[in-house]
């Protein structure tokens, strides 16, 4: 199952060492992690962003347009989740074609999150929660789960009642789909990352 994760740390430290444990997943082909990144929230109701988030490569305070600008290169589930942690977005649900976030559950992760305190935020497909929980339970962070293909089922299951749709067709229609968005994220998952390594190196 595709979900985005949140692990909420108290330091910079834990931050890293939650990255690093999540990588060590992926290379022995626990969990498959598709984006992912790290945000500190500031006094000022806004954000920094750990510019390398598996070494000490500093904070990095974003305005409205730097925001805004990482939100367009990483896109899909992670974007939208960036857009209405940093208010960026507002609605009921965010979406796009093919990504929906409730703001119930990012109202969930911004109560709990601290000034001061760092969310690792990933996009991970994980076959249990159980790989990740157990290797991250030693960090002592605080962890969020919303799932990315049942998040749009649910919103598309909506739409078809209003529109009354014949819901079998468009149930097989909704699997077509979600394996063409998750062949899609693998594909450009390089891409992102290359992506946002340019930005970088521009700021």
């Amino acid at each position: 199952m595709e979900n985005i994760l949140i692990y909420i740390v108290d330091s910079t430290e834990k931050s890293i060492a939650v990255n690093h444990t999540l990588a060590d997943l992926d290379r022995n082909g626990d969990i498959r992690i598709y984006e992912s990144i790290t945000i500190r929230k500031t006094d000022q109701g806004g954000f920094d962003v750990l510019k390398d988030a598996t070494e000490e490569g500093g904070w990095k305070t974003l305005g409205g347009g730097a925001i805004g600008a990482l939100i367009g290169i990483v896109g899909g589930p992670l974007g939208l989740l960036l857009g209405g942690l940093t208010g960026t977005f507002i609605g009921a649900t965010m979406d796009t074609e093919e990504f929906v976030v409730s703001t119930d559950f990012i109202d969930q992760v911004n109560n709990s999150l601290q000034v001061g305190e760092i969310a690792v935020i990933t996009v991970v497909d994980e076959t249990s929660p159980d790989f990740v929980d157990t290797a991250l339970q030693p960090l002592e962070g605080r962890s969020f789960r919303t799932s990315v293909d049942e998040a749009y089922d649910h919103y598309q299951e909506r739409v078809e009642k209003a529109a009354s749709e014949e819901h079998a067709a468009e149930k097989a229609k909704r699997e077509a789909k979600k394996a063409e968005r998750k062949e899609k994220r693998a594909e450009l998952r390089e891409s992102v990352k290359k992506k946002i390594s340019d930005w970088w190196d521009k700021l």
